[in-house]
């Protein structure tokens, strides 16, 4: 059922970030296959903020509930541990394929840390936990996929790279405001 659900936010999400990035391309970008990493790196965000639940246009509540305590529950929920991990890895090693300024080691861990911290944040207005656990595995991740990535960004060229930023904030105004609504729709047509 989570892959359903995954999925269909997946596609929702799909639906406006296609055109987007197809008008992104034609009047910034004008390089095919850099406008396709971007839409997967796009997508990917979508597919973790998902994930993480921060709030939407169509919920939001204010519940702080807060783990200032490191390590605490680490070891306690491996489970949970190594998914903030494998979660991050793609954004390590996404970074320095689509812009030049995230091959720097530093850069990209910085980028993990600080978008792990936002959606650390920002479910203070969500029934989620906010917990500096979630921040450490998470910066670990991204060193990860970093490492991991390092060997190809040479045989990788950014042309007009787009700032990471861009494409996030692109992505969660689209799962903010837009997707959730199509994401009903889907989901009550298809489970009836």
């Amino acid at each position: 059922m989570l892959l359903i659900t995954i999925s269909l936010h997946a596609v929702s999400a799909s639906l406006f970030l296609i055109p987007i990035l197809l008008a992104i391309n034609a009047a910034y970008t004008r390089n095919v296959p850099a406008t396709l990493r971007y839409y997967v790196f796009s997508l990917y965000i979508c597919i973790v903020y998902d994930l993480v639940g921060p709030p939407n246009i169509t919920y939001m509540n204010w519940d702080p509930a807060v783990n200032w305590v490191p390590l605490l529950s680490m070891v306690g929920d491996l489970r949970s541990t190594a998914l903030n991990i494998l979660m991050f890895i793609p954004l390590g090693a996404g970074l320095p394929l689509i812009c030049n300024k995230y091959r720097s080691f530093s850069k990209t861990v910085f980028f993990g840390f600080s978008f792990s911290a936002a959606i650390e944040l920002s479910q203070l207005f969500t029934l989620r936990a906010t917990d500096v656990n979630d921040l450490i595995t998470n910066t670990l991740g991204a060193v990860i996929g970093y490492l991991l990535a390092k060997p190809f960004c040479t045989k990788v060229k950014t042309i007009k790279p787009m700032r990471p930023i861009v494409l996030i904030i692109i992505s969660c105004l689209v799962m903010f405001f837009a997707e959730p609504f199509v994401f009903s729709l889907l989901y009550s047509l298809i489970f009836r």
